[in-house]
């Protein structure tokens, strides 16, 4: 258990850390803050301003939420997953008395905190905007909601990929499989 918690602290601390990552969440909140400001000034049928109320900003991000947390999703399940190899490392790794699962269940779990930071950040957005305009009546429970609605789908795809990437011999061949079936599961 202890090297279980030492190895997705190492991950977690090397995923988060990241700047591609830190890039990565600062353009998608950069993507939401001009959606939710037009529709909150100005979105209404006669361009008034509407109140900024829960119901109405969740929609506004949901789309770009789904597109950016499959992206950090498949690009960071290949980088997980081939780590090690593209460091000429995982000999060393594959050598080592640690159980085969405590590794892959330590590459799940910073997967696993990517859509939640994303839906966290689109929450927080959300809530500075209807703050910041003056609607006090956060509605807590509809916000918590999207880890389950939008979270749980995304979870499954980010542990989906993150199977893929282990059995494909080649990252940017895995990414290419895992975006095949993102698609092909969001159009069915």
């Amino acid at each position: 258990f202890s090297m279980l918690i030492a190895l997705i602290r190492l991950q977690v601390s090397q995923v988060f850390r990241s700047i591609p990552f830190l890039v990565l969440i600062l353009l998608w909140i950069v993507a939401i803050v001009p959606v939710i400001y037009s529709k909150i000034h100005g979105g209404g049928i006669y361009g008034e301003s509407l109140y900024a109320n829960t119901s109405l900003l969740i929609p506004l991000f949901k789309d770009n939420l789904l597109l950016f947390s499959f992206l950090l999703i498949t690009i960071y399940s290949g980088e997980l997953v081939w780590r090690e190899r593209n460091l000429n490392i995982n000999t060393l790794i594959d050598s080592s008395p640690v159980p085969n699962f405590i590794l892959f269940f330590s590459k799940c779990i910073p997967l696993l905190f990517i859509p939640a930071i994303v839906i966290g950040s689109g929450i927080l957005v959300s809530v500075f905007f209807q703050l910041s305009s003056g609607f006090d009546e956060l509605n807590i429970s509809l916000y918590l909601s999207l880890f389950y609605y939008f979270g749980a789908g995304l979870y499954c795809y980010g542990l989906l990929s993150l199977f893929i990437q282990s059995l494909v011999h080649n990252k940017f061949l895995g990414m290419g499989i895992s975006a095949l079936l993102y698609v092909f599961f969001v159009m069915t």
